[in-house]
């Protein structure tokens, strides 16, 4: 089924920062002039990093009639959830200490990509969720639609 809201945040600071870090890499390389262990042990976190910016590098949030679905870069960490019984709780700060990603918080999951507020919304089995998005009142508009 073709999605009501679709809304890709992205993290442009995580790709420029990735960039420096390949570049500095690439200049070091290249100025030894040689292959060594110094210069593997340079490639490892390069690569992890560009993992890192391939997988949590974007948030897409889309809301069907059935459910709100949620997906990070290249597919980690999707989830779903059904649409039946959610309420839109509010908003709520989330600072720069909750990192990106998926979190586990006391008393619901974070997802998140940049900072910013947080779209609260309560789940029809009484979880809650909470998701981080540049778009609050359009996320918001969208799961009031159908319900």
């Amino acid at each position: 089924m073709s999605p009501i809201y679709r809304h890709t945040q992205s993290q442009p600071g995580l790709a420029w920062f990735h960039a420096a870090f390949f570049s500095a890499t690439l200049l070091l390389l290249m100025g030894t002039g040689e292959a060594n262990g110094a210069n593997a042990a340079l490639i490892l976190p390069l690569g992890v990093f560009g993992l890192v910016v391939a997988f949590l590098g974007r948030l897409t949030v889309e809301v069907t009639e059935e459910e709100l679905r949620l997906g990070f870069g290249l597919g980690l960490g999707r989830a779903r959830f059904p649409r039946a019984g959610m309420v839109v709780l509010g908003e709520m700060p989330v600072g720069p200490l909750a990192g990106i990603g998926i979190r586990l918080l006391p008393d619901s999951w974070l997802y998140r990509i940049a900072g910013g507020d947080a779209l609260v919304i309560g789940l029809g089995d009484g979880r809650r969720i909470l998701i981080g998005t540049d778009d609050p009142e359009g996320l918001r508009q969208a799961l009031r639609q159908g319900i």
